[in-house]
């Protein structure tokens, strides 16, 4: 029997008292809490240090429920009681994988350098690009240097649990319109959307621990814009 069947529940019970972030399906940020209880009925959330969004009835929502030693879930459900202290997510069920690294995608702006490898084993170009959107399946950046669909480069990072290094491949490019920064000519700004590549379980947790820290900061900011 598999941990998500077991005894009929949506989840294993050892991952209670994990981190849960809760987001709307359009993956927008919501709650921050910890699973109280897990029963076949619902799953129970709370938060001892802070107090809790209220949602209304029956709202579809996703639940990212991480646990060091048990590893990341990802489940939707719909929200049966709502109040300040605690949540109840009735049926509940499993992302797919493909859902689930969809799931962590969130807006970001961060700087990235980039090694493209030349034809011929020329000399590599390098350049600077603006990433606004990451996932751990890919990220979205624009950039002065036109890409081709195809195209494989190794890119940097300097994220706040120290640099890292990811191997992407272009799947999509557009072009976004001029830079009128740049004094010298009107620059194009090309946008490309990016799958990473072959990610070790090391890269993807830097990737995730990122998400979810920028996921917090936007819920405490939504918390303070309520307060205000």
């Amino acid at each position: 029997m598999t941990e998500a069947m077991e005894g009929g529940l949506p989840l294993s019970k050892r991952y209670e008292g994990s981190l849960c972030e809760i987001k709307s399906l359009t993956n927008e940020a919501l709650a921050c809490g910890y699973i109280y209880e897990i029963s076949d009925q619902y799953i129970k959330l709370g938060n001892h240090n802070d107090i809790i969004n209220i949602l209304r009835y029956n709202t579809k929502v996703k639940l990212c429920v991480h646990n060091v030693k048990l590893g990341l879930k990802v489940l939707v459900g719909s929200v049966y009681v709502s109040t300040t202290q605690f949540m109840l997510i009735s049926d509940a069920a499993s992302l797919t994988d493909f859902e689930k690294r969809d799931f962590f995608r969130i807006r970001v702006s961060i700087k990235g350098h980039i090694m493209l490898p030349a034809p011929n084993h020329d000399t590599p170009i390098h350049c600077d690009v603006e990433i606004y959107d990451m996932s751990l399946g890919g990220i979205l950046l624009s950039s002065h240097v036109r890409f081709e669909v195809g195209d494989r480069f190794q890119i940097d990072l300097d994220l706040p649990a120290g640099p890292l290094t990811l191997q992407c491949a272009v799947r999509r490019i557009s072009t976004e319109g001029f830079d009128p920064s740049n004094d010298e000519s009107q620059s194009t700004i090309y946008k490309c959307g990016c799958q990473l590549l072959n990610c070790t379980s090391k890269e993807e947790d830097l990737l995730w621990k990122y998400i979810l820290h920028l996921q917090r900061e936007e819920i405490l900011k939504q918390k303070r814009m309520l307060s205000s």
